[in-house]
């Protein structure tokens, strides 16, 4: 199909991504059509995802933080995440937890890692693990940005156009935590929200 489109002059950005056979998609490729829009073409693996069945109730995601509550005035205030739990130990050791849904798990491999980091925060932060936050379009990366940063979160720079097609602003909380907001191309979000709509919460 994209040889077709591209013998009649349609132009794709970038190459064929290569999924997994369980993945949202065993293969895609982006391009732009003479409307201007940005589509993409998918693959679709013979099993979706959404017939998977989880071996486990609940995933955790656990982040060692120097400031327990910088970190939760950002995540509580400045993001909206309901505290489901919070403890205190008799030595004194604190804990919280967040309730999240929809979410994912991003796995990079070390020069996509780079990639990110340097489209995103014009150098490489050092940092081995981030929070990516999807909203609808740049109007609401710009609100969420004000939000955070009343919570104490800094921008990083301004909102970028990443060589994937995605507006991003990174921006960072104490400890060097750092944050990225991002809005899908209209294509690629309404597949996303299909996606997740199938999916088993």
């Amino acid at each position: 199909m994209r040889a077709e489109l591209e013998s009649s002059g349609v132009e794709f950005l970038g190459d064929v991504h290569d999924g997994l056979a369980d993945s949202w998609g065993t293969a895609w490729s982006h391009f732009r059509a003479p409307d201007g829009q940005i589509y993409v073409l998918i693959s679709r693996p013979s099993r979706h995802p959404a017939a998977a069945v989880r071996a486990f109730d609940e995933l955790r995601i656990c982040s060692r933080v120097d400031d327990l509550d910088e970190a939760v005035r950002a995540y509580r205030d400045g993001l909206g995440m309901p505290i489901v739990d919070e403890w205190i130990h008799p030595g004194g050791q604190r804990g919280v937890l967040f309730g999240v849904a929809p979410a994912a798990i991003e796995l990079f491999d070390g020069p996509q890692w780079d990639l990110v980091d340097g489209s995103e925060a014009g150098q490489l932060t050092g940092t081995d693990h981030a929070v990516r936050v999807e909203v609808r379009d740049r109007a609401g990366i710009t609100a969420l940005a004000e939000r955070l940063e009343a919570s104490g979160v800094a921008r990083v720079g301004e909102i970028v156009h990443t060589p994937w097609d995605q507006d991003c602003l990174r921006m960072s909380g104490g400890g060097n935590r750092q944050l990225t907001l991002f809005a899908l191309p209209e294509d690629e979000r309404r597949v996303r929200e299909d996606a997740r709509a199938r999916l088993p919460y």
